[in-house]
């Protein structure tokens, strides 16, 4: 299992945890002869997300489009991930880990951005300073990541529901 995905995973898990809300991350399987991965993250419960995560060096300066794989049959990962996207009725992101020596950064960049500026081939990728500007930044901590500052970005699609409304939906309520 690729780090970075476990530490999404955990991420995600530990705020279930702590808030005491409802819900899992959980790592998809490899992809084989007879099956697809269409994703590395699945998110249920609370937030229902399809997650793709990527790490690159900051010193290439960028994450080429051309480091997302493409099937035997042609078909570019993006275009697979869009797909799987829609018909699930996920949420799409991309997790992004930024590698520096002894430093890394992690940032959440919502699909339908990473989706568009590919479509558009106007770029080749996405820089970091596009990263920075465009997505939400996991908290760094000892062995992974945390949640916390992104959530509570007014800004962050995934901040939602406050911490009453939370608590309530697991109670069965429904908060008019």
């Amino acid at each position: 299992m690729n780090l970075f995905e476990s530490q999404v995973v955990r991420a995600f898990n530990g705020f279930f945890i702590e808030t005491e809300t409802l819900g899992v991350a959980y790592r998809t399987g490899k992809a084989s002869v007879y099956t697809a991965q269409y994703c590395d993250v699945l998110v249920d419960g609370h937030f229902y997300l399809a997650i793709e995560c990527k790490s690159f060096e900051a010193k290439q300066g960028a994450l080429y489009f051309s480091k997302f794989s493409t099937r035997k049959d042609g078909t570019h990962q993006l275009d697979t991930l869009n797909e799987f996207i829609l018909r699930s009725q996920r949420k799409g992101y991309l997790a992004v880990e930024i590698t520096k020596p002894r430093r890394y950064n992690a940032y959440l960049l919502p699909f339908d951005y990473v989706f568009r500026a590919w479509t558009r081939n106007e770029q080749k990728g996405l820089t970091v300073l596009d990263i920075k500007a465009n997505g939400f930044a996991f908290d760094r901590v000892a062995n992974g990541y945390r949640l916390d500052t992104m959530l509570n970005d007014p800004l962050c699609p995934l901040c939602t529901l406050t911490d009453y409304e939370r608590k309530a939906a697991m109670m069965g309520f429904t908060v008019v």
